[in-house]
């Protein structure tokens, strides 16, 4: 949680607007006093908050001398209820003579659902499965780069050699949710009409041609993300891609 960093570099900046403020107000020869809170707010997302399970967790309060350690603890109070991403204070003067304090809650906004848009070129159920069986049902925001790279791979490997997939995070407001959208743009699907397969020390090449020929790899090529598998365990594998037709079909070892 990005909260206590933040709220730290928060009660910092309050501590200089406080003595910005004291220096500003007090003659040459008075003593540098805390302000006084005139006023104590608490936002979300511009908002006020005025649930009491929140509002009471604010120790700093009206007509008091502003005191820091109070600030930190309501800080402390309000990061611990783990429903916020940050929590950040502001403090300017209130026009009475002492000073306004404002608590801006940042809400967290899990993700609670996955979304595909764009051109997808694969079936979205083999998208969904995919990102399933990596990162589970719902990747966190943090995962939205690691789950366009891990697709970006599937549709390699599924024949589309120029797929661009990119990952946003739309955040939702009251409940506070967020969708993780992976963009996709499939691109263009060659047709691969010759396999050449090499395997202990002979070679054979297995041709099929017309366009719309399938450019996934048949299960008994090596796969680039799993290894070998079945009877090319020792083979390499080069996928062609040709104009020519010819008519002997595909062939397995």
């Amino acid at each position: 949680m990005t909260a206590r960093p933040a709220a730290a570099g928060a009660v910092l900046a309050l501590a200089l607007l406080t003595a910005s403020w004291a220096a500003a107000q007090a003659p040459p020869a008075a003593s540098t006093a805390p302000p006084i809170v005139d006023e104590v707010r608490a936002e979300r997302e511009g908002r006020a908050v005025t649930t009491p399970a929140i509002t009471s967790l604010i120790e700093t309060s009206v007509g008091r001398p502003l005191l820091m350690r109070e600030v930190r603890e309501t800080i402390a109070h309000l990061v611990n209820l783990n429903l916020y991403d940050d929590v950040r204070v502001l403090s300017e003067p209130s026009g009475g003579g002492g000073v306004r304090l404002i608590y801006r809650l940042v809400p967290i906004h899990a993700v609670d659902r996955v979304e595909f848009r764009g051109m997808l070129g694969l079936p979205e159920g083999d998208l969904r499965r995919a990102v399933d069986a990596g990162f589970g049902e719902i990747p966190r925001a943090a995962q939205a780069e690691s789950v366009a790279a891990l697709l970006r791979t599937l549709y390699r490997e599924h024949g589309y050699p120029m797929a661009t997939v990119s990952g946003e995070v739309v955040e939702t407001h009251e409940p506070d949710r967020a969708t993780l959208v992976m963009n996709v743009q499939s691109g263009p699907r060659p047709p691969v009409v010759d396999v050449q397969l090499t395997r202990r020390g002979w070679s054979t090449s297995v041709r099929r041609c017309g366009p719309g020929c399938p450019t996934t790899r048949p299960p008994w090529i090596a796969s680039s993300s799993g290894g070998p598998t079945g009877c090319a365990a020792a083979a390499t594998t080069r996928l062609v891609p040709a104009t020519a037709c010819c008519s002997r079909p595909m062939a397995r070892c």
